[in-house]
């Protein structure tokens, strides 16, 4: 499965993401995303990686 990019506030710059769900409102910078789910609000940092989890709205 691709990964699906849900609305237009979300900014992702210089990440890693494959199969995952980015929704809407988020922000990635720097960060490897597998298999993840990230819900609305969220902000995940350089350097960090998300692997196999759902991270919920406001995070």
């Amino acid at each position: 499965h691709p990964t699906a990019y849900e609305g237009p506030s979300t900014k992702i710059l210089s990440a890693d993401i494959h199969n995952s769900i980015i929704a809407d409102g988020t922000t990635i910078h720097g960060a490897r995303i597998v298999n993840s789910v990230i819900r609305s609000g969220v902000t995940i940092q350089e350097g960090v990686t998300v692997e196999d989890s759902i991270v919920m709205d406001h995070t």
